[in-house]
């Protein structure tokens, strides 16, 4: 088994380069920013975190499409602490009833 202290990363440059390729792909695309959908997850906090740093948080839109049936509560207050702390808000569509169209019409 590896241990993490035998990788020797260096995750400051790790970071400024996720940050530089986050930067460049919404310039190449012609975009001025981004939209981020969170979970509540850690993968969606952390992409919504390096985001904010890559862009600003005036260029980023954060939007959680929760589903009745699976969605946590605890997930949907997790995404709102989060976005409170980055000072960031968070528009919410609850997906329930279009999830239910797409099974009802799925084989």
């Amino acid at each position: 088994m590896i241990m993490l202290s035998e990788l020797d990363l260096n995750y400051e440059q790790i970071e400024k380069n996720i940050l530089k390729f986050i930067k460049e792909s919404v310039e190449n695309a012609g975009l001025s920013g981004a939209i981020v959908a969170v979970s509540g997850g850690i993968d969606s906090a952390v992409t919504l975190e390096l985001t904010v740093r890559a862009l600003g948080k005036e260029n980023v839109k954060v939007i959680h499409l929760p589903e009745r049936d699976v969605t946590l509560e605890q997930d949907s207050l997790d995404v709102m602490l989060h976005c409170e702390r980055l000072n960031l808000t968070c528009e919410v569509f609850d997906i329930t009833s279009i999830l239910h169209v797409i099974q009802q019409s799925v084989p």
